[in-house]
C-alpha cells in the first residue's frame, strides 16, 4: 500500500485521503497485533513492577468480555523473572479458564503479601471447573517458581486459586 501511495506522489498524481486513512488504519491494527505477540511471549515486562502492571493489563483485557478486578494494597516487587511470569501464567489460566468454562460473571485478581508470603489469588463466581490437566499445568508451574498452588471450589460460591510464594523470593516495599 506505501509502494502504490509512494508511486503516485512520484508520478504527481494526488493522494486520495481515503488511502491514507486505510493505511492509518492498516499500521494500528499491525501494530496491536505485535504488542499483542510481545505480551504473550513475554507477559511480565522486566523490572521489579513487571508483574503488578501484567496482571492490572489482565484484568482490564478480560473486562472487556466481563467483569473482572485487579486488587494489590502494596507494591509487591518480584526479583525472580521467573517467578512473575510463574504468577502471572497462573493467573492467566485460571482467568481463561473462568472466561471460557466457568461461566462466571466477575473475576477477581488479588496479589498481597501475607506473613512473609507472597500470595496471589484468582476467584471467580462461575461453576466449579477446573480441568484435571490445567490443574496439573498450574501445580507444576507453582513448583517450578519455589510456590505452592491451591484450588478450592464451592458449589454456588465458584472458584479460588491460590499461588503462594515464599518471601525469600521476592521484594516488596
Amino acid at each position: 500500500m506505501t509502494k502504490v501511495l509512494a508511486a503516485e506522489l512520484h508520478a504527481g498524481n494526488p493522494v486520495n485521503s481515503a488511502q491514507l486513512d486505510e493505511l492509518g488504519e492498516t499500521l494500528d491494527r499491525a501494530l496491536d497485533e505485535a504488542r499483542h505477540i510481545f505480551n504473550q511471549l513475554q507477559p511480565v515486562a522486566p523490572g521489579e513492577g513487571g508483574l503488578m502492571s501484567a496482571l492490572a493489563r489482565l484484568a482490564s483485557e478480560t473486562s472487556v468480555r466481563m467483569a473482572c478486578d485487579f486488587e494489590c494494597e502494596n507494591a509487591i516487587l518480584i526479583d525472580n523473572p521467573e517467578a512473575a511470569t510463574a504468577l502471572y501464567r497462573i493467573a492467566a489460566e485460571a482467568v481463561r479458564n473462568a472466561v471460557d468454562h466457568a461461566g462466571a460473571k466477575r473475576i477477581k485478581i488479588a496479589l498481597a503479601d501475607s506473613n512473609g508470603t507472597i500470595v496471589l489469588k484468582i476467584s471467580n463466581d462461575g461453576h466449579t471447573f477446573i480441568p484435571q490437566p490445567l490443574r496439573e499445568v498450574m501445580q507444576f508451574r507453582a513448583q517450578t517458581a519455589g510456590g505452592t498452588f491451591t484450588s478450592e471450589s464451592a458449589s454456588g460460591h465458584g472458584t479460588t486459586v491460590t499461588f503462594t510464594l515464599p518471601k525469600g523470593e521476592v521484594r516488596t516495599r
